[in-house]
């Protein structure tokens, strides 16, 4: 069985997906599609101080956070998933509405590979960005720092490698680097 999804339509407050499941009996195959809206309301204040993770804060803060909130190493990294389907207000008001992979409209895996490939457009700044490996995209401090530390490596990498291997595909919630 193959899973793929897609982004049908944006509204301001919820992104509508289409999920597309591949499936084959013997010979015949049939595809199949599930609506769902996922997302959030627009906020109406700002959240609690501490509550997420700045794109500033240090690997070790980062998995302190997610450790508090009951969320293991492994989960937050699948978390970071939500890349894939994100765009980015104030890290760089310049140019808000940015997002963080070139697949801005399909909730995949691209967003993990980005992340590891090396930077030459944009800025690095004091507000959590860095250099990243497309015009047009922006790269967190926090997601590049999170690829390349000696704890969340391996498991960055595996969302790369199912997606690339989907007779294997697995979540590792239980992985340790």
């Amino acid at each position: 069985m193959l899973l793929v999804c897609q982004t049908a339509w944006a509204h301001p407050r919820f992104v509508s997906l289409i999920l597309y499941i591949l499936a084959s009996s013997s010979s015949n195959f049939f595809i199949s599609y599930i609506e769902t809206f996922v997302g959030r309301p627009a906020a109406t204040a700002a959240s609690p101080p501490n509550l997420l993770p700045l794109p500033t804060d240090d690997v070790t803060s980062i998995l302190a956070r997610f450790n508090d909130a009951g969320i293991s190493t492994a989960n937050a990294i699948w978390l970071l998933a939500s890349h894939s389907v994100a765009a980015q207000n104030l890290v760089d008001p310049a140019v808000a509405g940015s997002p963080f992979d070139s697949t801005p409209a399909t909730f995949d895996t691209q967003f993990y590979l980005e992340v590891l490939l090396k930077g030459t457009f944009g800025t690095t700044n004091a507000n959590g960005e860095v250099e990243g490996p497309l015009d047009g995209e922006l790269r967190l401090q926090s997601d590049f720092a999170l690829a390349r530390d000696s704890r969340t490596s391996c498991l960055w990498e595996l969302p790369i490698s199912e997606f690339y291997a989907p007779s294997h595909m697995k979540i590792h919630t239980n992985l340790i680097c």
